[in-house]
């Protein structure tokens, strides 16, 4: 048994920012230790709030006496953290649209991917004679083999012959090989006698390939949603915020200093506005901790943050915590203003028509 650490990225919701994090597993190898940080993860609290989950890789301490381990672990952590970099910090570049943190990045990235090169020809140069696989592949040759299995089982002989002669190859050191390889496990497919072969079923926490997850949702979706929310400082440009605006999960959130988005079914037709969508708890005692997915006829006092008026409402009456891209986007001062003009206005009218 040996400790790993199992690396994940992944988009915070409460921060609406892409982080990192690990997990220190004891396991009998590196790929053993990717399906126990996957389970590991699923019973951690704190993973609820998160979304686009995706891991990035496997590292341990491993000692120069034994080379081969050595060079594994130093090419794995180098992966490891070329894929944070795509993962997170080119992400949450993006989300700042700053283009000194994005070329900061890269350069980062053309250095790493400098010293994979390098980890290549030590290991060719030392290793290769006495049949050491290459080490910046190793992981893709694992799940390969895995996936000529797959193919077999499904019955295309063809095709799974193809594949393995390329695994093998590959092992071998073939550059050909290699690179088709690590398109294959970027891609998630291959051409295989003339024919696209598409894997991307077997890339999953219960795949052949664990390191991808969560194919449904692309780091590219939390960033453009940052990037085009737009800056909401008039009545007029506010949406009414609804399911799909919230946080993953925040009905497990405390609701407490969050900004809450009304279920517009559950009130009154003449509450359905978009001034009457975005509310705030009032008033909750210092040890008193509410969710709204605890009881939903659980009643406390909201503050409408618009209008400034005070409501008893229902935990049920609330479709979740809103999403910190939008709410950090919305211009409250503003809008209130705007609204309390409105409001005087529409007064000083009813005034006129009375006299």
């Amino acid at each position: 048994m040996k400790t790993y650490r199992v690396h994940f990225s992944f988009y915070n919701e409460r921060d609406g920012r892409f982080d990192d994090s690990a997990y220190r597993v004891d396991a009998e190898n590196q790929f053993e230790a990717r399906r126990a940080a996957w389970l590991m993860r699923d019973t951690d609290d704190e993973t609820r709030f998160q979304s686009c989950a995706r891991q990035c890789g496997v590292t341990w301490d491993a000692s120069p006496l034994n080379l081969e381990d050595y060079l594994n672990e130093q090419a794995s952590e180098i992966k490891c953290q070329m894929r944070i970099i795509k993962n997170v910090a080119l992400q949450n570049a993006e989300i700042e649209q700053s283009a000194d943190k994005t070329q900061e990045a890269k350069s980062e990235l053309s250095y790493l991917y400098g010293s994979l090169d390098t980890i290549s020809i030590t290991a060719r140069d030392v290793g290769k004679p006495f049949g050491m696989e290459p080490p910046t592949i190793r992981e893709e040759i694992e799940y390969a083999w895995q996936l000529v299995g797959k193919l077999s089982e499904a019955g295309q002989h063809d095709q799974a012959q193809a594949l393995a002669e390329r695994t093998e190859a590959a092992r071998k050191w073939d550059n050909t090989a290699i690179y088709t390889l690590r398109e294959l496990f970027s891609d998630g497919y291959i051409h295989l006698r003339g024919e696209s072969v598409s894997f991307r079923d077997h890339f999953g926490r219960d795949g052949v390939f664990p390191e991808k997850s969560d194919l449904s949702e692309s780091e590219y979706t939390f960033a453009r949603r940052w990037r085009n929310a737009r800056h909401i400082e008039t009545l007029r440009a506010l949406p009414i915020f609804g399911e799909r605006d919230i946080i993953k999960n925040s009905q497990l959130m405390p609701v407490d200093y969050n900004i809450l988005a009304l279920r517009m079914d559950a009130v009154k037709p003449d509450f359905r506005s978009p001034e009457n969508s975005l509310w705030m708890p009032e008033d909750l005692s210092g040890d008193q901790t509410i969710t709204l997915g605890g009881d939903p006829d659980h009643r406390f006092n909201a503050r409408n943050l618009i209008t400034g008026m005070v409501v008893d409402l229902k935990c049920s009456d609330f479709a979740g915590v809103l999403r910190p891209e939008f709410s950090e986007n919305i211009d409250f001062d503003a809008l209130r203003q705007e609204y309390a003009q409105t409001r005087a206005a529409e007064q000083d009218n009813n005034w006129e028509m009375e006299e």
